[in-house]
């Protein structure tokens, strides 16, 4: 996952490694978060619901390069 969050981070002119880390923890939990909530509540959405959430969770800095 750190070369996918360093690859966006570095096309949003985000080079430093410190920050990018900060980046990269704040993605991971957040991620796993809505994961545990989505098992924990018997996957009622689908994985295409929760695969779309995840994406609009992605800091938008982040995104501005990919849309």
């Amino acid at each position: 996952m750190w070369k996918i969050i360093e690859q966006l981070c570095h096309q949003a002119g985000i080079h430093n490694e410190e920050e990018i880390l900060y980046y990269l923890i704040n993605f991971q939990a957040g991620f796993t978060m809505t994961l545990k909530h989505w098992v924990d509540t018997d996957c009622k959405i689908s994985e295409t619901e929760i695969a779309a959430t995840i994406k609009n969770c992605v800091p938008h800095i982040l995104m501005q390069n990919n849309q």
